[in-house]
C-alpha cells in the first residue's frame, strides 16, 4: 500500500482482500514498525482500497499528475512480491501506453497506465513512481501468459484522488 495521509490512510487494491473472508489488515513500514490496520471502504470497479492506521502521524507519499505521464517515461514500481514482511523491492521499466483501456476481473474496463515494469504477485497496491519521486499510478495486475511479456498496468493518480477522496467520506 501507500501512505495518502499524515493521519493513517492508505492506499492499496481492492482485489487483494476480495477472496478472503474476515480479512484483517497489518501495515509494515520500511523502517519496520508494524500497525494494525481497519478496512475503510473498498470499490471493486476502480480496484481501490482504503484502509486506517489509527494513533500514529505517517509521512505521506508525494503524488505527481498522472496526466502528465508520456510513453517511454522511465518509472519504478515499488512493491513486496514475496511476503508483506518481506523488504520491498524495487523494479525499474518504462511508460508504454497512458490510458490503455483494460477489463478486470469484475467486468469492468478502465483506462490504466501500461507500464513494462515488472509488476509481481504481491506487488499490488504498490506505487509506480516517476523519476522525480512522484507517484502516479498505484500498480494493480499485468497479463501472465506465454504469449505476453512485460505488460503491466497502474491506476493512474488522476483517478486515484477522485475514487480515494470518495471512498474517504463517504465510505
Amino acid at each position: 500500500g501507500i501512505v495518502f495521509s499524515k493521519d493513517g490512510y492508505i492506499v492499496t487494491n481492492d482485489h487483494i482482500y476480495s477472496q478472503v473472508p474476515n480479512a484483517k489488515f497489518k501495515i509494515y513500514t520500511h523502517d519496520g514498525d508494524e500497525y494494525d490496520a481497519k478496512f475503510v471502504a473498498g470499490d471493486a470497479i476502480s480496484d481501490l482500497a482504503v484502509l486506517k492506521i489509527d494513533d500514529c502521524e505517517l509521512t505521506p507519499a508525494t503524488f505527481g499528475d498522472s496526466e502528465d505521464s508520456y510513453i517511454g517515461q522511465r518509472v519504478v514500481a515499488i512493491g513486496r512480491p514475496n511476503d508483506a514482511t518481506d523488504t520491498s523491492s524495487i523494479t525499474n521499466g518504462i511508460i508504454s501506453a497512458t490510458k490503455r483501456r483494460v477489463s478486470n476481473a469484475s467486468s469492468y474496463s478502465s483506462l490504466l497506465i501500461q507500464t513494462d515494469t515488472p509488476i509481481n504477485p504481491g506487488s499490488s497496491g504498490g506505487a509506480l513512481v516517476n523519476m522525480y519521486g512522484q507517484i502516479i499510478g498505484v500498480t494493480s495486475s499485468k497479463l501472465a501468459s506465454v504469449e505476453h511479456e512485460g505488460v503491466g498496468y497502474a491506476i493512474p493518480t488522476k483517478t486515484l484522488k477522485r475514487v480515494i477522496s470518495e471512498l474517504i467520506t463517504e465510505g
